[in-house]
């Protein structure tokens, strides 16, 4: 059962490192950013709200309307932030890159937890916030004289890092009081609600319509959020999450290659040091327990 387990999240990671092929077909469909966002939260809420609704309506359930604030933070302040600025990043420079700073969330999340759940500094953390540094300077190419990529896409990538590392932050204390199938439908849903607000509905309709993109756009939602999200809770039912969150970390590989082979982006030396560099980071910290020890 755990080797079954190791491939639900191997799968899990495949499919989100796709998240960028998506992106860009839709990007060349005429769909900007906040369309893609919007698409994605609302069919994969529909999606996931229809399947719920069959299987198990509890999970619908809040204890108290307040209790909307942990999904304001986990929605909309940490997933929108994150799926906006990570499309917008791929847009600006490459699948690869924009995966490779989407990972420095783990360093994010390790600084904010500091002063949020008063966690310790230790040395071996400053390592790993220098050594994720030293890969995201050598992946953005500014080692590189001409091929570094725009401040723009940089920012864009570190901003999918906040996001991405705040949905953890948020998500603890959601986790206090419901299950993670709850905080994940709830999350999707407030990201609907603010893309359906900053973002023209009507006009997305009806582009998918004009280019006859339905298949299309189910399918985004079902392979870049709904079914990973199901293959990786089903994977961590049977093994650690630290040994999980470490196998997810092919997710900016699958990534890059898929630029590389698809989209004929540029990689080199110096790109492949810092991604082995990041992810060596990200191995690091889920392993920082054991070598504190």
């Amino acid at each position: 059962m755990k080797k079954i387990s190791y491939l639900f999240i191997i799968a899990a990671a495949i499919l989100w490192g796709s998240i960028g092929l998506f992106s860009k077909i839709a990007g060349n469909k005429g769909f900007t950013p906040i369309d893609i966002c919007f698409i994605r939260s609302l069919f994969s809420v529909a999606i996931l709200g229809i399947f719920f609704s069959i299987k198990d309506r509890n999970i619908f359930k809040l204890e108290s309307v307040a209790d909307m604030k942990y999904f304001i933070g986990t929605g909309i302040i940490s997933f929108s932030l994150y799926n906006w600025s990570y499309i917008a990043a791929i847009k600006e420079t490459s699948m690869g890159v924009a995966a490779i700073l989407l990972y420095t969330a783990p360093s994010i999340i390790m600084i904010l937890s500091v002063f949020l759940f008063h966690e310790k500094i230790t040395r071996i953390k400053i390592l790993v916030i220098i050594i994720t540094f030293i890969g995201c300077m050598m992946v953005t190419g500014i080692f590189e004289g001409d091929n570094i990529i725009s401040w723009k896409g940089f920012l864009y990538g570190v901003l999918s890092g906040i996001g991405y590392g705040l949905y953890s932050i948020f998500g603890k204390y959601a986790l206090k009081k419901y299950s993670s199938v709850t905080v994940v439908f709830y999350t999707f849903l407030m990201s609907t609600f603010l893309f359906s607000v900053i973002g023209k509905p009507a006009i997305v309709i009806s582009k998918i319509n004009k280019s006859h993109s339905w298949i299309f756009i189910i399918s985004f939602a079902l392979f870049s959020a709904v079914i990973p999200y199901i293959f990786y809770t089903k994977g961590l039912s049977k093994i650690e999450a630290s040994k999980a969150s470490i196998i997810a970390n092919i997710e900016p590989v699958i990534a890059a290659v898929i630029g590389v082979c698809i989209f004929s982006e540029k990689i080199n030396f110096l790109k492949i040091l810092g991604i082995i560099l990041v992810l060596g980071a990200v191995c690091i910290i889920n392993m920082t327990d054991k070598l504190e020890n």
